[in-house]
């Protein structure tokens, strides 16, 4: 009982508290510590650790010795969810901290290794690749992502990577190809030591790959990624290009995004590798495509005695003639051949129910004149809608 009569926060139960601590970061739950003789213990059983160290390198020391208080001090109960983001200054210790979450049968695990230091030969330990209560894992490494021969997680469905330079074939083979996958993002990646690489992991049901911006054009060194997406529901793909990515056995997807960028100087090669993707998507039902992306295609089908009138899609993907009901564009400002590739994609989808355009111009004149554009493309004013961001 407080002053007043009333129950105070102390009266809660521990489940109920610890359940609160589990909201703040960890160094924040461990400071509640000095409360009352309750609360003294209470961060002890916490399921979720977050540890994030700042840049500054006077705090780095307090912070490692933190880190390992706390996994001395907490107690034996199971760790659901463990998050480390610092730089790599002493690779045997952060190493420790890792082995330590497995350890405590960790179930989500997300590492970010600041670029610089020791964190391009940081070696994760082997007991983080057969953890068998793994679900979810994300490595943020800016460096070559060192893999065991091996791999075996049982449980994982969820796999982020982001920034990390794959090693090898056979490693990445295994690594993305998990039978338990279900979801796999790959971010900012380097394939530069890859030829040819396979995602083909049989329960995988969202794709997500985000190109490292690359000054240097590989050609015909480039890696061929061939994806075979037989229980593909969605699939979402960013960049340039700069690898070869084929979409073989689609037939589940349903909503698929394009966003295309530089590649002002690789129209053809881009144009290329891009129809080969839209021509595989036999099933999707929604799919989102910025201007850059019907820019680079059909430049690149326009003969140069061709007439803009006489655009033709040779040959029309077959979902755009059976299956593909939603096309959103994102982006638009009324271009000419912007409005041109409405007028193919109008055109050639015959399956058609809703076409979505989001457009930033601003005022008011800018916005009259889009309108009037659309509405001069024949089907438009049956399935378009126009949103004003």
């Amino acid at each position: 009982m407080d002053d007043s009569g009333g129950k105070s926060i102390n009266d809660l139960p521990d489940a109920l508290l610890q359940h609160i601590l589990s909201f703040l970061e960890t160094k924040d739950a461990v400071r509640t510590s000095i409360l009352s003789r309750k609360w003294e213990h209470l961060w002890k059983s916490l399921s979720n650790l977050e540890f994030h160290q700042c840049y500054c390198k006077a705090m780095r020391k307090i912070f490692m010795n933190s880190v390992e208080r706390v996994l001395l001090l907490r107690d034996s109960s199971n760790i659901e969810k463990f998050t480390l983001s610092c730089g790599i200054d002493d690779a045997t210790r952060t190493r420790t901290w890792v082995s330590a979450a497995v350890n405590r049968n960790v179930k989500e695990l997300c590492v970010n290794f600041y670029e610089g230091g020791e964190s391009e030969s940081f070696v994760s330990p082997l007991c983080l690749f057969t953890c068998a209560t793994l679900t979810k894992l994300k490595i943020t490494s800016h460096g070559v992502l060192r893999l065991p021969s091996s791999i075996s997680l049982p449980c994982l469905k969820i796999l982020s990577l982001q920034h990390v330079v794959f090693p090898d074939e056979d490693s990445t083979q295994q690594i993305l190809n998990l039978r338990t996958l279900e979801e796999l993002k790959i971010s900012y990646c380097d394939w530069k030591n890859l030829k040819a690489i396979t995602i083909s992991a049989p329960k995988l049901r969202s794709l997500d790959i985000c190109e490292m911006h690359r000054n240097d054009l590989r050609g015909s060194d480039a890696c061929h990624v061939m994806i075979f997406g037989t229980a593909l529901t969605f699939f979402s793909f960013s960049g340039g290009f700069w690898d070869d990515y084929c979409l073989f056995k689609s037939s589940s997807l349903v909503e698929a995004y394009f966003h295309v960028y530089g590649c002002y100087e690789r129209s053809r090669e881009i144009a290329h590798r891009a129809y080969k993707h839209i021509v595989g998507l036999s099933t999707v039902k929604h799919l989102t495509l910025t201007p850059d992306v019907l820019k680079i295609e059909l430049s690149e089908e326009l003969p140069t005695n061709c007439a803009k009138d006489d655009w033709i899609l040779e040959p029309v993907p077959p979902c755009f003639q059976s299956c593909l009901k939603c096309i959103e564009i994102r982006d638009f400002v009324g271009l000419i051949d912007e409005l041109d590739a409405v007028a193919l994609l109008l055109k050639n989808a015959i399956a058609l129910d809703d076409m979505v355009i989001t457009c930033s111009t601003t005022g008011s004149e800018g916005q009259r004149k889009i309108r009037e554009q659309l509405f001069e493309l024949p089907g438009w004013s049956e399935i378009g809608r126009l949103n004003f961001v």
